[in-house]
């Protein structure tokens, strides 16, 4: 079934107001799914509003995605959070953020100590870097080589001039699979589910019934589809 794109689609529900450490607190939670965006299809969100009371007066406190806050005082609320970023196609960035977050490559999808030609990004040409290597063996970037020195003789070293691919070393980064859990909104999923070969396939799978789900979560909240 084909999400209808609406402009303008939310539900608000308080305010809450309440006292913690001595400080009274007003907190306003704000659901919608439409199009606000204006990215051609709608959105999910689960945003709060909190102010809070400095002698007679309310003044603005925090807002955003306030989810540990509106789980606790908006408890009927809390089932829908993992929606948030959901998109009438899918999560938002579904795929590519699972996989970023499940695997231990950085962002230029690099292992730690990988080396990989950097290419322009306009002529897509690869790049090249002059380097002088000693009698040695030893590889140093240009820029590092004298200009020039004092001693009371002629220095006898000699470097050779080459030209090699101009490369980025990948620094990699520690995999975050709660974090994968949560861009996929799929809390069950194992270990081995989301490093094994084949992730995204395996998320495509999933998708239509994710999507069914989400279809329903939003009847019981009133939205429409």
């Amino acid at each position: 079934m084909n999400s209808t794109v609406t402009s303008r689609q939310i539900k608000t529900y308080g305010p809450k107001v309440y006292t913690k450490d001595g400080v009274t607190y007003s907190l306003t939670a704000t659901v919608r799914y439409d199009d606000e965006c204006r990215n051609g299809h709608n959105s999910f969100a689960i945003t709060g509003s909190q102010t809070r009371l400095r002698g007679r007066t309310w003044v603005d406190d925090c807002c955003g995605c306030l989810h540990d806050l509106i789980a606790e005082h908006f408890p009927e609320l809390a089932p829908f959070i993992k929606w948030h970023g959901m998109t009438s196609v899918g999560p938002l960035h579904y795929v590519a953020n699972t996989i970023y977050h499940a695997s231990d490559r950085d962002c230029w999808g690099l292992l730690k100590g990988e080396p990989k030609q950097i290419v322009n990004g306009r002529t897509k040409e690869p790049g090249w870097e002059l380097v002088a290597i000693d009698e040695q063996g030893n590889v140093m970037p240009t820029y590092r080589l004298p200009k020039a020195l004092t001693a009371p003789e002629c220095p006898t070293s000699t470097f050779r001039l080459e030209w090699r691919p101009w490369c980025r070393i990948g620094e990699g980064k520690a995999r975050e699979l709660d974090a994968a859990r949560s861009s996929a909104i799929w809390p069950e999923a194992t270990d081995e589910e989301l490093t094994a070969p084949g992730l995204a396939d395996r998320l495509l799978a999933r998708l239509p019934k994710l999507i069914e789900d989400f279809q329903a979560d939003l009847k019981k909240l009133g939205l429409q589809y």
